[in-house]
């Protein structure tokens, strides 16, 4: 669907544009874990491994707190935890994290890594992810909703399906003439 290639369109072009890795973590309240949704600069494994506990780190911070954490020197904050050793061993990075709300609700963190650089940068960068955030929240609430409507459609397909296959049945035809009876005969 054309929201989920949206946001999975930015995360490769903020990739593109020098962003290390970009994601989106949705939270799923019943593990109450922020797990990987969207994102570029991650392979499959870091993918499936790279989960939050809501308060754990930056990502579960923001989940828990709905409050955006930006980081001009990760090297510079304990609460960055590099899971994923992604920032380790090529130089200082900055990272931004805002949450996605929908409907006042928090369902999820985006984040993204980038090498350090200016004052001046990171703070067009901060405004830049501030900006872009409500568009990510909007596009998943597009894809929640045309999720919702595929299910309700399936949903009614097979009960009508159910439904119809009961009436097909021969014990529901009515007739009782011998014309009737042998047309009865010759369907069986």
């Amino acid at each position: 669907d054309q929201a989920a290639d949206f946001i999975q369109t930015t995360m490769d072009l903020l990739q593109k544009e020098g962003f290390t890795y970009s994601s989106v973590k949705l939270l799923h309240t019943i593990s109450d874990q922020l797990k990987v949704a969207y994102s570029a600069g991650l392979n499959s494994s870091q993918t499936e491994a790279y989960t939050y506990r809501v308060g754990e780190g930056i990502s579960g911070t923001v989940a828990s707190s709905g409050q955006e954490i930006t980081l001009f020197d990760t090297d510079k904050d304990p609460r960055f935890k590099d899971k994923m050793n992604l920032a380790s061993g090529y130089g200082s990075y900055s990272f931004y994290c805002h949450p996605i709300r929908l409907n006042d609700t928090i369902i999820g963190v985006f984040s993204s890594l980038c090498p350090k650089g200016t004052r001046q940068q990171h703070e067009a960068n901060s405004f830049f992810f501030q900006t872009l955030s409500p568009f990510i929240a909007q596009s998943l609430r597009i894809t929640k909703k045309f999720d919702s409507v595929s299910k309700d459609f399936a949903r009614e397909n097979r009960r009508l399906q159910q439904e119809l296959s009961g009436k097909k049945n021969i014990q529901n035809m009515i007739g009782k003439g011998s014309k009737m009876q042998a047309i009865f005969d010759q369907i069986e």
